[in-house]
């Protein structure tokens, strides 16, 4: 049951963004009430997503390493200079391209799992990167944002928000997520509650896609110059990392398995995980970033399910 829900996925979430659309239109007052549930929903959404990566599994860095690297190629050398290369297209908003960045720089770390094992790729390994994936992005991203960014625009940030929605939402599902998987090596009782945690990340992502969009449809319409400046940015990155992906896969002789995950990697974006960071922003700016980091995630879950076919084919 769960893994045939986690193959539909795509589709749910749809029908999901669907529902949130004709909510938000026309139930504009309950709707808006929504939003204060957003910190709390994304809080289950990363323990959900933490709760399945193996932090505790022993790594075979002999079969694995051609693979690391080339995903660390991928993900923190190549995309950032495409990003950086299609940002210039883009109006100088600063929250507008904060968000773009936000969202493009952060490879995704849960639900690609997923669409790797539907492309025919090798979702083993790609579930064995997580943890490193998860590591490097959080030491990495600060860095990137200050050199793509600039001073300028990291300082509409407020850190002290910021910081507090960090702890709570990421920085604690996380606690939760690792210490669980430590102690039911030696409990089963909470061996039970990992198990049960199994069931959680398709349901809460598609509570957290209702509860973040169907306040934000009223708003959307406001910002559709924005969302139409940013969607041919999202469908070129989407195009173009899984031709680079190839060839990093080809340079690094990577097995046809491990290449289509390396592919899922490069193009799939951590969108969802990097909304916290949207709070850290002035009230002004927050509804921009939230609809333009919603929007990629409306792009790629298209291409996802255009990419679990193609991809088998092309490679």
């Amino acid at each position: 049951m769960r893994e045939r829900l986690e193959e539909r996925q795509a589709t749910f979430y749809f029908i999901v963004l669907g529902f949130a659309f004709i909510y938000g239109y026309f139930f504009q007052t309950s709707s808006s009430l929504l939003e204060q549930w957003i910190p709390f929903v994304l809080a289950i959404l990363l323990y959900s997503m933490f709760s399945q990566i193996p932090f505790f599994t022993k790594y075979d860095f002999r079969v694995n390493l051609r693979f690391f690297f080339a995903l660390f190629a991928v993900n923190f050398i190549v995309v950032p200079l495409v990003v950086y290369g299609l940002v210039t297209f883009l109006p100088t908003e600063p929250a507008l391209r904060l968000a773009v960045y936000l969202v493009l720089l952060a490879p995704c770390v849960d639900y690609v799992i997923v669409f790797t094992a539907l492309g025919q790729g090798d979702a083993k390994q790609m579930l064995f990167a997580t943890p490193f994936l998860l590591i490097l992005q959080l030491i990495i991203l600060p860095f990137e944002l200050w050199f793509f960014v600039g001073s300028e625009a990291l300082a509409l940030m407020q850190w002290k928000p910021f910081l507090t929605s960090f702890l709570w939402i990421f920085v604690l599902p996380l606690f939760v997520a690792v210490t669980i998987q430590y102690c039911m090596r030696f409990d089963s009782p909470i061996r039970k509650i990992q198990q049960a945690s199994a069931w959680l990340p398709v349901p809460t992502m598609a509570l957290t896609i209702f509860v973040i969009v169907a306040p934000q449809v009223q708003r959307m319409a406001n910002m559709k110059e924005e969302i139409f400046a940013v969607i041919p940015i999202y469908i070129a990155f989407i195009l173009i990392m899984p031709i680079l992906s190839v060839m990093i896969a080809r340079l690094y002789r990577l097995k046809k398995p491990a290449e289509r995950a390396l592919i899922f990697s490069g193009f799939t974006r951590n969108s969802l995980a990097v909304l916290p960071l949207t709070f850290a922003l002035p009230p002004a700016m927050q509804s921009l970033a939230m609809t333009i980091i919603l929007t990629q995630t409306v792009c790629e879950l298209v291409f996802e399910l255009i990419y679990i076919r193609l991809v088998p084919k092309w490679t």
